[in-house]
């Protein structure tokens, strides 16, 4: 991924398992998610990264193949949580870095 995806030094990579619990926290704070890829085939379910809020952001498709990858283009989230379903097998990377001071969005118009 990280040669498709262009990552720069200051971004983070988190694997996930998604046979280990259905609510993951990869982080609570302020991020850019630059993309996911698969690195473990994904079972018949889905896998979801919502932010500290529980709104889903982005949804990685069910039985998602090794090496399936998913560009994000540096969607900005405040934190990541990786929902998945309590069946549900396959380990995901996301790509991603923190920022420094909270994301506060101001209304253009």
């Amino acid at each position: 991924m990280a040669e498709d995806i262009g990552v720069a030094q200051e971004f983070v990579t988190t694997v996930v398992d998604l046979s280990t619990a259905t609510s993951q926290v990869v982080t609570a704070g302020p991020c850019v998610v630059r993309g996911t890829s698969v690195n473990t085939l994904m079972s018949a379910h889905t896998a979801a990264l919502n932010d500290s809020a529980g709104v889903e952001k982005a949804v990685i498709p069910a039985s998602s193949p090794v090496g399936y990858e998913k560009n994000h283009y540096d969607t900005t989230m405040n934190g990541i949580t990786v929902a998945s379903n309590a069946s549900g097998t396959g380990e995901i990377a996301i790509v991603w870095k923190p920022f420094s001071t909270p994301l506060q969005f101001t209304p253009q118009g």
